[in-house]
Parts: structure tokens; sequence; C-alpha cells
């Protein structure tokens, strides 16, 4: 595993982690074990760190070693904590896109509940939809079902007819491939449905 692949695998997880707490929290605190199945050790992990810091991303971390615990609070397994400031996000999304997808995985987009789907620069790369808009609907449902989806189960959840339907993403991807500048988010197999390309992982904000 090349040092850039590590990087994607350390800033993914944190930013997933930073996205189900606070986005005013003044830290994250990430277990060393959550990537012992990526094969990152310690160690690695400390240098991605140091990595992040000298490239702005976070402000700096430190490691708490859960055999050495002292006191009740403190966990009984390895983490670092990771202290970030109000531009976290954009600047792992920035960092992110810069460095591409790993492995066919890695590139974070972010649905917000307004309708905008975005990645790296908010400012450059965002599709606005209407927060009550079927294609809304459609996207909300394809972020937060993995895989293929059939055509009538999504026509069923949006209200629509298969045929809209069709036209309906077909209108979504143009509008991606425009403002987003990617091609390939939605992926579709006939008789199968539609699904969003497992290389890329969006994110409910």
């Amino acid at each position: 595993m090349d040092a850039n692949t590590k990087i994607k695998k350390v800033l993914n997880l944190l930013l997933q982690t930073h996205l189900l707490g606070k986005a005013s929290a003044p830290y994250i605190q990430i277990e060393t074990r959550q990537l012992a199945k990526e094969e990152i050790s310690t160690s690695e992990i400390r240098k991605v760190l140091e990595n992040l810091q000298e490239r702005e991303v976070i402000v700096r971390s430190s490691f708490l070693n859960g055999d050495e615990a002292q006191y009740e609070e403190e966990p009984d397994y390895d983490v670092f904590n990771v202290v970030v400031n109000s531009s976290f996000r954009e600047r792992a999304a920035d960092l992110l896109s810069e460095l591409g997808s790993a492995n066919g995985s890695g590139n974070i987009l972010y649905l917000e509940k307004n309708g905008d789907l975005w990645h790296g620069n908010r400012a450059k790369f965002c599709y606005s939809m209407e927060s009550d808009s079927e294609r809304l609907k459609i996207m909300t449902f394809l972020a937060d079902n993995k895989g293929l989806q059939r055509t009538a189960d999504i026509a069923e959840y949006t209200g629509k007819s298969s045929e809209t339907l069709r036209k309906e993403i077909g209108k979504i991807k143009a509008k991606i491939r425009n403002f987003l500048k990617i091609d390939d988010l939605i992926e579709s197999r006939k008789n199968e449905g539609y699904g969003i390309n497992p290389k890329y992982n969006v994110v409910r904000n």
C-alpha cells in the first residue's frame, strides 16, 4: 500500500467520524484498531497525521496508549486525539480530490439536506437541487442503499413511473457531469437498475 493510499484511508476515517459528530467539535478520536483491517500500523497512522498537520488539514494530534491508562475515563485501547478547526471538512475534501481515489474507493461526496451535492471545493463543484425535489429524493435513495437498486423500487419511493424516473436520472447525470465534473457517479445495468458507483462514497450531511 503506497503512502497516498494510507493518507486517504486515514483521512476518510477522520471525515466519517467527524460527520457523525458535531461540526463544532474541537477534536476527533480514532482508534488504531479501526485501521488494523487496512493493515495500517500505529506508527504509520502517526506519520499520516504528521503529514496532515504539515498540510494544515488538522491542527495537531496526540496518542493515548490504552495499556498505560491511569484514569477511569481513559480508554483501554489505543487512540489518537486529532484536533481540528472549522475548516477541517473543506480542507480534507480538497486533499482527497487532489489525491484521487484509492484502489477504486475513497472519493467522498456530500449530500446536504438543502439539496446540495458537492465534493472538494464546494464553491467550484456543487450541484444544487431543490430541497423538496424528486431529484433529491432519487439521490437520497441511492445514497442510502448500496449497490444497484431496482428501477421499480426507486420509482415507488419517489412516486414516479419507471419511464419518468429514467428521464430524471438521465438529467441528474448530466447535471453531475456539468457541475461536479464526474461522469460515472451513477451506474446502471439493464434489468438490474441504478446505483452509486462503489468507487464513490456519498455521505448524507
